[in-house]
């Protein structure tokens, strides 16, 4: 309660939209299990008039032959509806696995018979789009995911569904990256409606410790993307989670709210690394020192910040009911843009988002 009323008394004087903004695009994920995501779906519910756009993940492509595993929640659709959030749900492939991509990508057939499929499912359940989510793409494939990319928009646009894209953060391009190399920017920006910059795993489990997300990388991202493609199609991935590497071994991932808990119970003294504008802190665990980086109230309204300063379209949440409320004090400002308006909002959501104790 003390650290949520001093992010939000933090605001005015380190906080300010430019002039002339206007409502911008946020965009935010959920869990497609309601027992696993209880949090999400709470955190939804508190912050609906923050968020233009909402992503379940309801959607994958199965096999290689383009077969489409789909599940729909008609309470979330009827939510979505009555609340004016556009509803597009994400479509990933199996285990995001690199094989059955390669494959699906190097078929015609199949990437036709997913969207035959796909584009009637939409118009049934009531969706607005899809968010296309394809990760470990051969670098061989590039040609490919473009083109799919273009069948698929082709398939969507007459009948007015929205088409928006996840894709690798990259800083320059290198067409042979096992990681990014298949995403052509400006391409993939030409056939989408938005593109999703997913800024985050600057530093990942399997390497070593250090920031999900500093601010150089992610400024360097924006930099690059926005040379490519069209600014208010950008939306910058915000990551609301931590990862905890041990001393010696494979880092594992955290919530950005559980992180913070975990350093008030292990009494470990968290840092602020002035460059990276990230904290982090150390804990011993059976006599293993091990090391957070994490996303707090100050990092992420500098991340929001770079996205206002860039002048893209948005911001895009990975994901709903990992985060410390007061992620969403800075975020709702920039929704609404500078002044009062922009002040009233940031307040509205300090309000909606206190603990029940602290309302009574």
């Amino acid at each position: 309660m003390r650290r949520f009323l001093l992010a939000a008394l933090m605001l005015g004087p380190t906080w300010a939209v430019a002039a002339d903004a206007q409502r911008r695009t946020v965009f935010a994920y959920l869990h497609p299990n309601r027992t696993a995501n209880a949090d999400g779906l709470t955190s939804l519910a508190a912050n609906a008039n923050v968020l233009t756009h909402v992503s379940p993940c309801w959607l994958i492509v199965e096999d290689a032959k383009g077969a489409l595993v789909a599940e729909v929640d008609p309470a979330l659709v009827a939510f979505c509806r009555e609340s004016g959030l556009l509803l597009v749900p994400r479509l990933e492939q199996k285990n995001f696995s690199r094989a059955l991509v390669h494959a699906f990508l190097r078929d015609p057939k199949a990437r036709a018979r997913l969207v035959g499929q796909l584009v009637p499912w939409l118009l049934a359940t009531g969706c607005h789009g899809v968010n296309l989510d394809f990760e470990y793409v051969p670098a061989a494939d590039r040609n490919r995911l473009t083109n799919f990319v273009r069948e698929l928009s082709a398939a969507l646009r007459p009948h007015g569904l929205l088409l928006t894209m996840a894709v690798p953060a990259k800083m320059q391009e290198n067409v042979k990256s096992s990681w990014s190399g298949a995403f052509d920017y400006a391409a993939l920006g030409r056939a989408c409606d938005l593109i999703i910059l997913m800024a985050y795993d600057e530093h990942y489990g399997g390497g070593p410790a250090g920031p999900v997300a500093s601010l150089p990388f992610v400024e360097r991202v924006l930099s690059y993307a926005t040379k490519t493609i069209t600014r208010n199609k950008v939306l910058l991935g915000m990551p609301f989670y931590a990862r905890d590497w041990p001393a010696d071994g494979k880092g594992k991932a955290r919530t950005a709210r559980d992180a913070l808990a975990l350093a008030e119970i292990s009494g470990a003294e968290v840092k602020w690394d002035e460059r990276a504008r990230s904290p982090w802190f150390q804990y011993l665990e059976n006599g293993v020192t091990r090391t957070v980086w994490f996303e707090d109230f100050r990092s992420i309204a500098a991340k929001v910040l770079a996205a206002d300063r860039t002048r893209i379209g948005g911001l895009s949440i990975w994901r709903l009911g990992n985060e410390d409320p007061a992620f969403w004090l800075p975020i709702a400002q920039y929704r609404e843009g500078a002044g009062l308006k922009g002040l009233l909002a940031a307040f509205q959501s300090a309000m909606r988002n206190l603990p029940k104790s602290a309302k009574k």
